[in-house]
């Protein structure tokens, strides 16, 4: 019993791991669906959908074994299977050596077995060479341990291997962003922590925010929950006066956006469901709209998009990413997926608005009513009565009673009146 628990907790993993990955299947393809009907839509009501469907692919194993079950019979329909205890099967020598053994033995009559059944049954000893094949032990061959392990622990090795590596990933990139900010400098300039206290105020920003000057080339970065950071690259303080709005005006609002929390959220689902195409489908949605959003932001403060998008082509092509940030923190410009950023920069038909209360209670209403029923939605298989079975079971039913019949007519024709 005790080598049956490893195997059970091993499926029991296996099968919550599947259900939550389909559940989240469908979670991802109604927003992308949703999404898609959005897309006149600013990119910061986008980007709250798709980090709705990322907290919600983290909360549907909890949601499931919270909530009850909703039965839906949409399966194929599977023929009942009748259980219960299989006689064991006697070996090819187990057999010939019976069979040679009651060819030796007299046979007795009808009215003879009947009358031996009311009488104490005589034990028959069989031949040595009979007992000795029926209790000879059989060796098993030797097995390599390899080949003992089942399909479903190699599954959840290898799942539990791929979350380790997206772990180590992570905490990789923020040793490598840790060791960038221990090499950096508190910026003291004036000029730009005045800069910075305004525009903090304007975007109502009450956490205090670190600003440092890294001593490399390194593209404008943003960290940290609690306390956020703002890493500028070493040239920061020969900077124009309008890049220096644009830059911090950028990096605040991720801050202000909650973004590095969400980009935690992402870590997270990539790391548990790191062979889910799907999740990787919507990080990359979600990366999109998140600096989409924070560009609206800037453009939203009056400056003009020519100039923005001038201003991020020379970043992107002057400066480059540090080790470990995409990971452990966002930063202001890649070259990946940069000319779709450009256009939407440019592109003075777009809407650009924020988040506001209502759209925001909205959405979350919307990913609750759409994530409880998905949670709770277990589909079943349909079970259709077997009716073969029912008549062999019937028919073996009044055989016994028959049988039982035939026996009793049998011993009140043979037995003497005294038995």
């Amino acid at each position: 019993m005790n080598n049956l628990l490893p195997s059970i907790h091993v499926s029991n993993t296996l099968t919550i791991l599947l259900d939550a990955s389909l559940r989240g299947a469908l979670i991802f393809a109604l927003t992308g669906a949703v999404s898609w009907m959005l897309r006149k839509r600013s990119a910061a009501v986008r980007h709250s959908l798709w980090a709705s469907a990322v907290a919600l692919a983290l909360l549907l194993p909890i949601f499931s074994a919270v909530l009850p079950s909703w039965r839906w019979g949409v399966l194929p329909e599977v023929q009942p299977t009748a259980s219960g205890p299989v006689a064991a099967q006697p070996t090819d020598s187990t057999t010939s050596a019976r069979r040679s053994l009651q060819k030796t033995l007299p046979t007795a009559s009808p009215a003879e077995e009947v009358v031996a059944s009311t009488n104490e049954p005589a034990t028959i000893s069989p031949e040595p060479a009979v007992a000795a094949a029926e209790h000879q032990p059989v060796e098993p061959a030797a097995v390599p341990v390899w080949r003992t392990i089942s399909l479903s622990t190699w599954l959840l090795v290898l799942w539990a291997l791929g979350v380790a590596w997206m772990l180590l990933s992570m905490l990789t990139g923020t040793v490598g962003i840790r060791r960038v900010a221990r090499k950096s400098e508190h910026i003291t300039d004036p000029a730009i922590l005045a800069m910075k206290d305004r525009l903090c105020e304007e975007l109502d920003i009450r956490s205090p925010v670190l600003m440092l000057q890294s001593k490399e080339s390194f593209v404008p970065v943003t960290w940290g929950i609690w306390w956020p950071t703002v890493l500028l690259p070493r040239e920061a303080k020969d900077w124009s006066r309008d890049r220096l709005r644009m830059v911090l005006l950028h990096e605040l609002a991720h801050i202000k956006r909650g973004d590095c929390l969400v980009q935690l959220l992402v870590q997270l689902a990539r790391a548990i469901y790191w062979f889910h195409p799907l999740v990787w489908w919507a990080s990359k949605n979600l990366r999109i709209q998140r600096e989409r959003a924070c560009d609206d932001l800037v453009l939203a403060g009056g400056i003009a998009g020519a100039d923005y998008a001038d201003q991020l082509l020379q970043i992107v092509r002057s400066y480059r990413s540090g080790k470990g940030t995409p990971l452990a923190a966002v930063a202001m410009a890649r070259k990946s997926q940069f000319e779709s950023r450009l256009l939407s920069v440019l592109d003075t038909a777009r809407r650009r608005g924020g988040l506001s209360r209502t759209v925001a209670w909205s959405l979350l209403a919307v990913a609750l009513a759409v994530a409880v029923p998905v949670a709770a939605l277990q589909p079943v298989a349909k079970a259709k009565p077997n009716d073969g079975n029912a008549f062999v079971s019937e028919k073996t039913t009044s055989s016994a009673k028959s049988v039982g019949v035939s026996q009793t007519k049998l011993k009140t024709v043979f037995l003497p009146k005294s038995v």
